[in-house]
């Protein structure tokens, strides 16, 4: 698939691939991912992204792919809102999302962006009174971005995701909420590499607190 979207690995032309690997601290598991895209010069793009499973690094076993686009809607004085889609696989099926992000820029320095998000799936799963039903959720998240100087990013990302169809998230709730922070530094030419320190919630089945901890390089 990254060969077919995107034939030629280079940072040219809005073209980018990313390398993540993250680390959930309550259930002793990293996660994988490999991602391509391509930025247009009207701000629309595409994106493919497939993850693995790697345990307590002691196996690589497919955990999903997804193939997203977005396109610009509205572009007013320093005010954006993008549509976007994007469809998806796991080893239990496939389903999709669609989002819109309200993007505000502040300051020069300081952009702000409101996303809402449905995501649905093509299959059931069993919720908590035993009915067969997709396991459907609500998103909303406040994206920060500031540039601290030239070199250095600071993004912070609060989400909320409503849990649909009687379905409960790992805290044992119908809802549950994540808090992003990264760091990306932006001093080279041609690669970005980052920090990531995430909020996941609480874990019920393992009575603690779920913290991610992520590095990539873009």
């Amino acid at each position: 698939m990254l060969l077919v979207f995107f034939p030629s690995i280079s940072f040219s032309a809005g073209s980018w691939i990313d390398v993540r690997d993250g680390y959930e601290t309550a259930y002793n598991r990293h996660e994988l991912s490999f991602r391509g895209g391509y930025n247009f010069d009207n701000t629309a793009g595409i994106m493919f992204t497939s993850a693995y499973n790697l345990e307590a690094m002691n196996q690589f076993d497919y955990s999903w792919r997804e193939l997203e686009g977005w396109y610009p809607l509205v572009n007013y004085n320093k005010f954006w809102v993008t549509g976007g889609a994007l469809f998806n696989g796991n080893t239990d099926g496939s389903g999709g999302a669609g989002y819109f992000d309200f993007k505000s820029m502040l300051r020069e320095d300081l952009t702000v962006t409101l996303r809402t998000r449905y995501n649905y799936r093509n299959y059931d799963s069993d919720n908590i009174y035993s009915r067969r039903k997709p396991a459907n959720t609500l998103e909303s998240h406040l994206g920060v971005s500031y540039n601290i100087n030239n070199d250095w990013n600071y993004y912070f990302e609060p989400a909320y995701f409503k849990h649909l169809n009687n379905f409960r998230s790992a805290n044992n709730k119908s809802y549950h909420i994540e808090v992003d922070n990264m760091l990306t530094y932006l001093g080279f030419k041609h690669i970005q590499p980052s920090i990531e320190l995430a909020y996941l919630d609480r874990s019920a089945q393992r009575n603690r607190n779920n913290y991610r901890i992520r590095v990539g390089l873009r």
